[in-house]
């Protein structure tokens, strides 16, 4: 009997592996006489059926996209300027070191040496100014506007200097706040002293030029101080401040001097009495200035070929400005007439404007 069960698991052991080389087919269990089979199961292969082989599908490798660079940092191109090239308007040829004078919006005027081929004059983008050119022996040029921007960060300007004249004499370039030519002038020459007030007036004349350049009269050897004021066509008086200029003349130099003029602030008075009527030279009048002094103040009027200078007084009925323009800011305007007390006005003047004011006493 030991031998027959031992037949027995020799069997069943050939017939485990014969199921197994067939892909996994389990025989039926044996089954009583007059049972029926057992059903196949869903996992359950019918015996003579292959069944296919599982393969597990691996995570497709996408390629890394290629490690970004950095782009390299560009170049610094040339620094944004203005290429100067400075001629003799005479023999074109070119002029090696100049002055520049620089003016931009808000800032202080700059002057700066500038020589080489070609002169560069470094200014930031978007930032409009004016150029002026002087050189040595050589009347300085008008001033130019310049303004570079992103699409033109280097612009060349030519400029033509005109040799300076080498007679004898004074001769006077005026120029306004702005830069430009100021045509029409009043020059008055005083003999200058130590005293003020025994500096003599020689001369008044007016005078017009549209490149404002004005010959004075000859003069002998001596020391003297001008004063210069803008007027308009007409002759009168502008917003720009005076000039003053002095200098101890040998009476055979030739003298070229710049005087630049400075902004500044006009006041137009006209006074009448309680009838309405104009009234004149028996109206003082002045201003007393923002840090409370009072300074002498002199009103100009101008009249039908001829022009009237009073101090501390209206020079006639009607309206009269001040001679010298003053600076801009907040002022009082004191107005009396004989044995009557004096009337008070605070005035604001502004920059580059004529304020009109009427007083009735």
């Amino acid at each position: 009997m030991r031998a027959l069960g031992l037949a027995a698991l020799l069997v069943l052991l050939a017939a485990a592996t014969w199921f197994a080389l067939r892909g996994g087919e389990e025989p039926a269990p044996p089954t009583a006489p007059g049972e029926a089979p057992a059903e196949r199961g869903p996992d359950r292969v019918p015996a003579g059926e292959r069944v296919p082989a599982r393969t597990e599908s691996l995570p497709q490798m996408v390629p890394a996209p290629p490690a970004a660079t950095e782009a390299p940092a560009p170049t610094p191109g040339p620094a944004p300027a203005v290429l100067l090239e400075v001629v003799d308007r005479a023999t074109q040829q070119r002029i090696p070191l100049v002055r520049v004078t620089l003016r931009r919006s808000g800032q202080p005027r700059e002057e700066r040496i500038v020589q080489g081929d070609p002169m560069e004059v470094l200014l930031a983008l978007r930032e409009a100014a004016t150029l002026r050119v002087e050189a040595h022996g050589y009347e300085p040029s008008l001033e130019e506007p310049v303004l570079l921007t992103e699409e033109a960060p280097r612009q060349r300007l030519r400029v033509e200097l005109e040799p300076a004249s080498r007679g004898a004499g004074i001769v006077f370039l005026v120029r306004g706040p702005d830069g430009r030519p100021v045509p029409h002038v009043s020059v008055q020459c005083f003999a200058a002293d130590a005293d003020p007030a025994r500096q003599a007036l020689l001369w008044h004349r007016r005078s017009g030029d549209e490149r404002g350049r004005y010959q004075l009269p000859d003069l002998r050897a001596g020391p003297y101080r001008f004063v210069l004021h803008a007027l308009d066509a007409e002759g009168e008086v502008l917003t720009h401040r005076p000039a003053e200029h002095s200098l101890a003349y040998d009476g055979s130099q030739s003298v070229l001097q710049l005087l630049e003029l400075q902004e500044g602030a006009q006041l137009e008075l006209t006074v009448r009495d309680g009838n309405g009527m104009l009234l004149g030279p028996e109206v003082g009048a002045r201003l007393l200035w923002p840090d409370g002094q009072a300074r002498t103040t002199r009103w100009h009027q101008r009249g039908e070929g001829s022009s009237l200078t009073r101090a501390d007084a209206l020079p006639g009925p009607g309206p009269v400005r001040l001679l010298d323009a003053v600076p801009p800011g907040s002022y009082v305007l004191e107005v009396r007439r004989a044995n009557t007390p004096p009337a008070q006005r605070v005035v604001t003047l502004q920059a580059n404007a004529v304020e009109k004011v009427e007083v009735t006493l």
